[in-house]
């Protein structure tokens, strides 16, 4: 199935060796491998001042500036008071 369909299948990891990895980032600064001792591409950590960030998808800023003005009015957005 694998072969013949693989945008149709997808391969999961158990979360308590999720957990593992994961934790290993934490002391090293980057994933590695229990069993082999090699880094596991894509999987980091950094420690520093917690924040929010997104990326928005296309059309979003627009849905978001709506909500706003239908919140907080058009002052917020215009510079007005």
């Amino acid at each position: 199935m694998e072969k013949n369909h693989p945008d149709e299948t997808f391969r999961d990891v158990r979360p308590a060796f999720q957990h593992k990895i994961l934790e290993s980032a934490k002391r090293h600064g980057e994933a590695v491998d229990p069993a082999t001792g090699e880094i596991v591409p894509g999987i980091g950590f950094t420690e520093g001042n917690p924040h929010i960030s997104y990326r928005a998808e296309r059309g979003s800023t627009e849905i978001i500036a709506e909500r706003w003005h239908e919140i907080a009015g058009p002052s917020l957005l215009d510079g007005a008071e």
